[in-house]
């Protein structure tokens, strides 16, 4: 388990407020599977797992807080069939979800992408005959700093929501007609998680790592992941995200 750090942020070895979303989200599989049955309470699982995705990586408490509500709300709202009553509610759902799961897949990716513009460590020195950086070989600043790792974190979360929307439409078709799909409800999905992607992307790039590793991420944290998470399999770019800190 990890220590918990000096900066804000979720540690894994402590309970905190924002955790009793995490044990409402249990309590509401249950609920869901008594309101609308067991295809109900699978989808409220889901959402109980990305809580908790939000406390291990995600960007601080605040964010983990608002993240858990909205996941929260898009199941229960599914599962009582608000979705069917207020029209406008599903599209407003996925766009905030799909911003939630953009941030997520900035921090689970943790490709060399996702640190554009990072600079060396304070007391760091490069490598004695290493040429020094530049803008334009094999820098990651200026437009492909921003651009690339954007493109990345969009592609992403859309290729999430149309699996999510492939499920949609399995579930309709082999388990109950109760799940809603048809062409403008997926059309109005995907577009609604393209935008919700769009803006994740870029709150997720303008919060990105400092030289000294994550903003707001406890350093406790940081090294349990490095210590755990990293081993042989990790590609090299996966595995520099966090600044030197290994």
């Amino acid at each position: 388990m990890s220590t918990p750090g000096s900066r804000l942020g979720p540690a894994q070895d402590r309970w905190y407020a924002a955790d009793a979303g995490r044990l409402l989200g249990a309590v509401l599989v249950a609920a869901s599977w008594l309101v609308a049955g067991w295809p109900a309470a699978a989808a409220m699982l889901l959402v109980c797992g990305g809580q908790w995705l939000l406390r291990w990586y995600l960007l601080g408490r605040p964010v983990d807080a608002v993240g858990q509500l909205v996941l929260l709300a898009a199941g229960w709202f599914s599962a009582v069939g608000l979705y069917h009553q207020v029209s406008w509610l599903d599209a407003v759902m996925h766009t905030l979800a799909s911003l939630v799961v953009a941030l997520l897949a900035a921090e689970l990716l943790r490709a060399e992408l996702l640190t554009a513009g990072r600079t060396p460590a304070v007391g760091a020195s490069a490598p004695a005959g290493a040429p020094a950086p530049s803008a334009g070989s094999g820098s990651h600043s200026g437009w492909t700093g921003v651009v690339v790792p954007a493109v990345v974190l969009v592609c992403v979360t859309v290729t999430l929501g149309v699996v999510w929307e492939l499920g949609e439409w399995l579930g309709h078709t082999y388990i109950t007609p109760e799940i809603g799909v048809g062409y403008d409800d997926t059309i109005g999905d995907l577009a609604a998680n393209l935008i919700g992607a769009v803006l994740g992307a870029a709150v997720a790039l303008s919060t990105r790592r400092t030289p000294h590793g994550p903003a707001n991420r406890p350093s406790g944290l940081r090294h349990h992941h490095s210590g755990h998470r990293r081993g042989t399999g990790v590609p090299a770019g996966l595995a520099s995200g966090h600044g030197g800190q290994r």
